[in-house]
């Protein structure tokens, strides 16, 4: 074991972050798992436990997401300390060893307030407490899967615990992989939070494109298929507006393809966040982002965010092809801004600026090549 983790820092950090999963627990079994017991209507304690079954309850999903985000600040902090780079890679072990180390600390951490959360609630439902009566003939809408498990639900209980374990692990991958990229805390998070949108607004805007040049009738990007679909893989803390909008009898199944994407997604982000960890320079330790060229594509990418939002709000306000035009330039230039004023940790920007003309024309290479495949491919 020794080989692949060093056992005397696993312990190190499970003792040392023990209020993680601590306070993570108490927010779910006080916060989502006690208000049951308050309701005297077996009708309300059952429609609760269909949205915490169902992923829709927005207090869970919200620690499920925030906390293993908290654990790799912790478990990685040597990212942001240029103290604690020197003390952590003067430990008699390899690199390998740290970074997988650190992972599986994080993810313990990360999975156990799921577990103890999904024991808890196995309780009231396999016991039959008195203070609480799940009746579950007042399911309606779809949810009459929750019928099925009759006395024994723990083949439900076991199908959340894996949902959520997915969700958790995807987050924490995500979480390595943007902390990686950056040697500052803020602006890891920026990253953290942009990152999954981008391909959202690539997809936005060729729906938006194809709207306004296509004919493909009133511009809605909410009800395009693609959007939606690539919206469900990329935010699995929103499945539960998934399960409840297909009806399907089994949650599991309403987010079998989402949950497959999710799957790659999370191996491919753990591997790169692993090759990234492995390349860092420690004397980079505190810069906004710790290789230049990845500096440069985010900025690109950040703009490029910030231009879809122009263009879909002036085409919303004005209603005009000439003014979404307006809206893409206006969006991307502020955009660019920002994401300099970002990279650079000061507004004092103005010798970045001479950089602007290159961006902007691979942007608009870009525009004019989504366009043609909108207009003249797929049209």
């Amino acid at each position: 074991m020794n080989n692949i983790i060093n056992t005397a820092l696993l312990k190190e950090h499970l003792k040392r972050f023990w209020a993680i999963p601590t306070l993570s627990a108490l927010v779910l079994l006080l916060g989502v798992y006690a208000p049951m017991f308050g309701n005297t209507s077996s009708h309300n304690s059952a429609l609760q436990l269909i949205n915490i079954v169902s992923m829709g309850n927005v207090l869970m999903m919200s620690a499920i997401m925030l906390t293993p985000v908290v654990a790799v600040l912790c478990t990685f902090e040597f990212f942001f300390k240029k103290r604690a780079v020197t003390a952590f890679y003067s430990m008699p072990m390899n690199k390998d060893q740290l970074f997988a180390t650190n992972a599986i600390a994080g993810t313990i951490l990360s999975l156990i307030p799921i577990f103890v959360f999904c024991v808890i609630l196995l309780l009231p439902l396999n016991f039959g407490y008195s203070d609480i009566n799940f009746d579950l003939s007042y399911i309606r809408y779809g949810y009459e899967h929750l019928l099925k498990y009759g006395d024994n639900s723990f083949p439900l209980i076991a199908g959340l615990f894996l949902r959520l374990s997915l969700v958790t692990l995807f987050y924490f991958s995500l979480a390595w992989l943007a902390f990686s990229l950056s040697g500052h805390r803020i602006i890891g998070l920026i990253i953290l939070v942009v990152m999954p949108f981008i391909p959202l607004a690539f997809i936005g805007l060729l729906e938006f494109i194809a709207n306004e040049y296509a004919g493909r009738g009133h511009f809605s990007i909410i009800s395009g298929r693609t959007f939606e679909w690539t919206a469900v893989c990329l935010y699995p803390v929103a499945w539960g507006g998934r399960i409840r909008a297909t009806r399907i009898i089994d949650p599991s199944e309403a987010i079998m393809i989402p949950a497959i994407v999710c799957t790659t997604l999370t191996v491919a982000m753990s591997t790169g966040a692993y090759i990234i960890s492995s390349i860092r320079k420690p004397e980079r330790t505190g810069d906004s982002v710790m290789f230049i060229p990845v500096k440069n594509v985010l900025i690109f990418l950040f703009a490029f965010s910030f231009m879809f939002f122009g263009g879909l709000l002036f085409e919303g306000i004005w209603d005009n092809i000439a003014m979404m035009h307006i809206g893409l330039i206006v969006g991307f230039t502020i955009g660019y801004a920002v994401a300099q004023m970002i990279a650079e940790k000061s507004f004092q920007i103005f010798g970045k600026l001479k950089y602007f003309p290159y961006f902007f024309g691979t942007i608009t290479v870009l525009y004019l090549l989504m366009l043609f495949v909108t207009k003249v491919i797929l049209s």
